[in-house]
């Protein structure tokens, strides 16, 4: 797999700016260890629950602090 995009609510800048820069930090490594640019992109929080309509996959990772769904737009590498 590798990340090509990801969506944010834009609601985490204010709201939980903690996980935000620790979010921004581990998408940047993940791009350097990919060697492309990943995008992001913010959506209120109404739009992102909307996007997630949409989805593939869902993983539950138990995190349960304000804001901190992520949305991987993903390719395969072969």
């Amino acid at each position: 797999m590798q990340v090509e995009s990801v969506f944010l609510a834009e609601e985490i800048v204010q709201h939980n700016p903690q996980l935000h820069s620790e979010l921004l930090a581990l998408l940047e490594s993940l791009q350097h260890h990919q060697g492309n640019t990943i995008d992001i992109s913010y959506l209120s929080h109404e739009q992102f629950k909307e996007k997630t309509q949409h989805s593939q996959a869902i993983v539950r990772s138990g995190e349960c602090s304000p804001y901190a769904n992520i949305i991987l737009n993903a390719g395969v590498t072969f």
